[in-house]
Formats: structure tokens, C-alpha cells, sequence
């Protein structure tokens, strides 16, 4: 228990700060630099529609924090220090109808996604694939689309009109998250990418450039 009465059932780290549910299933924000929790709901609550839910389950890594509630609903936010870069990976509280027969018994959060267990041994998840997986899918496309073209060269003849086509894996305006050294940086992409192992430009946000109003800056990846 806390100073002010407050006793918590879970806690969760954050970048930004700490995540604890109390006894009533109510989400609470206690930032690093603070010597108690706040008494307010996390301003999370509101953000991704958990108000009147009594959270069941948290699970949270650095940037990205998930919640099962009492009514079967998920939730995912990302920390308040990437402010609007990262909205895309969040997810406001929904049941889903792939799990309105299964009991989840465990939740799960790493960087880049989310991941449940329910008690009939089936594991979903959500969020962004890891690098290598991206990787292997993108380069499996790239083969396809090749072999497709290949496979219809014959019909160019003399006179034929052809013209390239060409899609970039990250368009100009992606955004970017990295933490390198305990340091944050956001970024948005300069430059289109064509091939997973270019170098490519990035534009540093400051926090407050962070803040701008989603949609402004391009898209997440």
C-alpha cells in the first residue's frame, strides 16, 4: 500500500513510468521522478476507452503496455514519451470474437507486439512483426512479384510501351522509434527505401515535435 491508501495487484515499467492496477481494477500512473503513484486513473484510461473497466490482466515493455479486462476486453497503448509517432501500434479496448469461447490465463509484451495464452493452449498476438520476420516476408514478396514479371516477358515485343514498376518497402513520411543507450529518438524517413539493407536519412523529432497532432507528419512503420 501507498501513503494514500492505495493498493496495487500489478505494476508494469514503462520509458515514462510505472503502470500499477489497484484492488479495484483501475489503472494508475506513477512517474519515475515521483516519490508516490498518482491518485488519478492513468490518463491512459481514457485514451483507449477503459473507462468503467476493471482491468484483469497488465503486461507492459518500455514502450508498449497491454490490458485484459473483466469483460473480456484488450487494450494497447504506447508511452506517453513517443507521443502521437507510435499511435498506430495502440489499440482501444474491444472484445475480440476469435476469443469469445476461450478463458486468456496469461498476457504477454515485448517491444514490438503483444501476445495472450488462453487455457485451451492457443496464443494470439498483435502489434509489428520482429526485424528478421519482416525481413524474410518482404524478401519473399520481392521473389514473387519477380518471378511473375519473368513469367510474362514474352508479350514485350518491339513497339511494346513498358514502364517499371517500383514500390518502396518504407515511403517517404514512415516514422521511426529507437532506443539506443537509455536514449529515445523518433524520427520520420527522408527518403523512400527499395531495399531492406539501404542507409537511409531521418528528420530527429524533438518531444515536442512528437506531440503534433497525429497525421501531420506521414505514417508510422
Amino acid at each position: 500500500p501507498t501513503e494514500g491508501g492505495l493498493k496495487f495487484k500489478q505494476i508494469a515499467g514503462l520509458f515514462s513510468d510505472l503502470i500499477a492496477v489497484d484492488e479495484q481494477g483501475r489503472l494508475h500512473k506513477w512517474a519515475w521522478q515521483s516519490p508516490l503513484p498518482s491518485p488519478l486513473p492513468h490518463p491512459a484510461e481514457r485514451r483507449v476507452g477503459l473507462e468503467g473497466e476493471r482491468v484483469r490482466l497488465l503486461a507492459g515493455r518500455l514502450l508498449l503496455a497491454s490490458v485484459v479486462t473483466e469483460s473480456g476486453k484488450l487494450a494497447t497503448w504506447v508511452d506517453e514519451s513517443v507521443g502521437r509517432v507510435g499511435a498506430r501500434l495502440e489499440r482501444r479496448a474491444s472484445a475480440w470474437p476469435e476469443l469469445a469461447s476461450e478463458t486468456i490465463s496469461q498476457l504477454h509484451v515485448c517491444e514490438l507486439f503483444s501476445a495472450l495464452l488462453t487455457e485451451s493452449g492457443k496464443i494470439f498476438w498483435w502489434g509489428v512483426l520482429p526485424f528478421n520476420e519482416r525481413k524474410l516476408i518482404l524478401q519473399h514478396t520481392n521473389e514473387t512479384s519477380r518471378s511473375k514479371f519473368l513469367s510474362r516477358h514474352e508479350n514485350i515485343v518491339v513497339g511494346s510501351k513498358v514502364c517499371l514498376r517500383s514500390k518502396p518497402l518504407y515511403s517517404v513520411g514512415t516514422k521511426a522509434i529507437q532506443i539506443k543507450g537509455g536514449i529515445l529518438q523518433c524520427g520520420i524517413l527522408q527518403e523512400s527505401v527499395f531495399s531492406i539493407n539501404d542507409k537511409c536519412r531521418f528528420q530527429v523529432l524533438s518531444p515536442a515535435d512528437r506531440l503534433e497532432p497525429e497525421g501531420r507528419e506521414g505514417r508510422e512503420g
